[in-house]
């Protein structure tokens, strides 16, 4: 049962970023384009974050395509949700886990990719 949550959460958030949301994706891929410089790096690596917001301007370049964009943020989801499970896994022994503690998250995370203005989301 557990393997079957991250499958799900992967399926049912692509086809919901793809077929929803599929204009957000065109929207972000012009906000930046990624160099691929020891200069541009350094930019990045002189300041608190900067490693992070790095590898999401490099993930982003893949927004080209509203279905590698879908693909992308859906396994980051699945990740959050693989991540959950062997957390409460070493919490929790016993052999009940409350998955809904998983998945909540996730579900928070795509209705705020509704919400932010001009579709430019969290994830």
């Amino acid at each position: 049962m557990t393997y079957l949550t991250p499958v799900l959460v992967f399926i049912i958030s692509y086809i919901y970023l793809f077929f929803l949301l599929i204009t957000c994706f065109s929207i972000r891929r012009t906000y930046h384009y990624l160099c691929f410089s020891g200069e541009y790096l350094h930019q990045f690596g002189i300041k608190p974050g900067g490693l992070l917001e790095y590898t999401g301007n490099f993930l982003s370049q893949f927004f080209f395509n509203s279905a590698f964009g879908a693909l992308i943020v859906s396994a980051s989801l699945t990740l959050i949700v693989i991540v959950g499970i062997q957390i409460i896994r070493r919490l929790s022994p016993e052999e009940s886990i409350p998955l809904i503690l998983v998945v909540i998250p996730v579900c928070l995370l795509l209705l705020m990719q509704i919400n932010s203005i001009g579709c430019s989301g969290i994830i």
